[in-house]
């Protein structure tokens, strides 16, 4: 059974502030999925460097070939996703606790919003479809347009209850400015978030950097993306 939307606090060196999570202790015999593994992922060329982001302008080669999302993350094909950032006038973001269900890093903390691009769709498109399933936030195209910073690859590896996953990934990062009030006013997807919080930017680049067991794993060049399009 679902849990309800509960209030949180939860403090770590003083910086560190819950807004809002939901139980994600579910019984395993209805537990939901975090995701539909037999979604369809366009497939795409690898990249001639692993940590050099795409030329403005430029995108990741297609393979013409489609792909379930199991078969996708058990082969290591390269397929695409987004990565929204949400930052608040004092310069906190938002992080996710990824529900215990998902194939890849189930339980961790995580970017603010992120999700795969669907066969056929486009970034920008399914950047705003993350945003209303993930948190219920109506973000205009434009404004997404606006907060888009690079396509860049990254790769990992791991294992779950649902086996062995290679993921590797052309993401789309964005990075989107809403007042505290929006980002305290999210409303929970029920099946792919447990929880979210606010963090303070360096504080949570400092974590990523050093390989923090709580968040999902970054590679350090998207770190330095990350900081770059945050000024710090």
């Amino acid at each position: 059974m679902r849990g309800s939307l509960i209030g949180l606090l939860f403090v770590r060196g003083g910086a560190l502030r819950s807004i809002a999570g939901r139980s994600a202790r579910m019984l395993a015999a209805s537990a939901p999925l975090g995701q539909d593994p037999s979604e369809l992922f366009d497939t795409y060329a690898p990249p001639a460097e692993l940590r050099a982001r795409l030329p403005a302008g430029r995108q990741p080669t297609p393979l013409g070939a489609t792909k379930r999302r199991g078969d996708v993350h058990r082969d290591g094909d390269w397929h695409r996703s987004v990565h929204v950032w949400l930052v608040d006038e004092r310069g906190a973001l938002l992080v996710q606790q990824r529900s215990e269900h998902k194939d890849t890093f189930p339980g961790l903390w995580d970017v603010s919003c992120a999700g795969h691009v669907g066969a056929g769709s486009e970034p920008l498109a399914a950047a705003r479809a993350e945003l209303r399933e993930e948190l219920g936030l109506d973000v205009p195209l434009d404004a997404l347009s606006a907060a888009w910073v690079c396509t860049l690859p990254t790769a990992s590896t791991g294992a779950t209850r649902a086996g062995h996953f290679l993921d590797n990934e052309w993401q789309d990062v964005f990075v989107l400015s809403l007042p505290s009030d929006a980002l305290r006013a999210v409303s929970l997807g029920a099946d792919e978030v447990a929880a979210v919080r606010t963090v303070e930017a360096a504080e949570l680049l400092d974590a990523l950097e050093r390989g923090d067991a709580a968040f999902v794993p970054r590679q350090v060049h998207y770190c330095a993306v990350l900081r770059a399009a945050l000024g710090i």
